[in-house]
């Protein structure tokens, strides 16, 4: 798998990504937050989201990128440059770490390009890496 150093603006977009879970982590009987995500669009915006498990009806959760792609839909852009997902398991230990995205939202991503994902600390790789017989062109 071909890769690619971070850079300094992948370590921005990846803070992003944890603020925004740290600010909104959330554990209950029926809901739960624990995913991140940040994207940065091919215009230079940044839209960040969190995922939403819903432990009633598991078909209505959303994964976080997914709801950060919303939001840059939202915003009338149409294209991601970079993105990536932040998983923190419990506020109390502050640990957490880059996930990849689950085979759903790799699909969804590649209606919206052929951007970097942020796989590691160190590392990310274009989304033809990860998803390289997507069911449609990337756009």
């Amino acid at each position: 798998m071909r890769s690619a150093k971070l850079t300094n603006e992948d370590k921005k977009l990846i803070e992003i990504a944890l603020n925004v879970i740290m600010n909104n982590r959330l554990e209950t009987k029926s809901i739960s937050a624990s995913v991140g995500a940040a994207l940065l669009s091919a215009n230079g915006n940044v839209f960040a989201a969190t995922n939403i498990k819903n432990y009633l009806s598991s078909p209505t959760s959303i994964c976080a990128e997914p709801a950060a792609i919303a939001s840059m839909f939202s915003s009338g852009e149409r294209r991601i440059k970079t993105i990536v997902a932040v998983h923190m398991p419990d506020r109390k230990s502050q640990k957490w770490q880059i996930i990849r995205p689950c085979g759903a939202c790799r699909h969804f991503i590649s209606s919206f390009g052929n951007p970097w994902v942020i796989v590691s600390k160190t590392k990310k790789v274009r989304l033809k890496e990860l998803y390289p017989l997507a069911l449609k062109p990337f756009n």
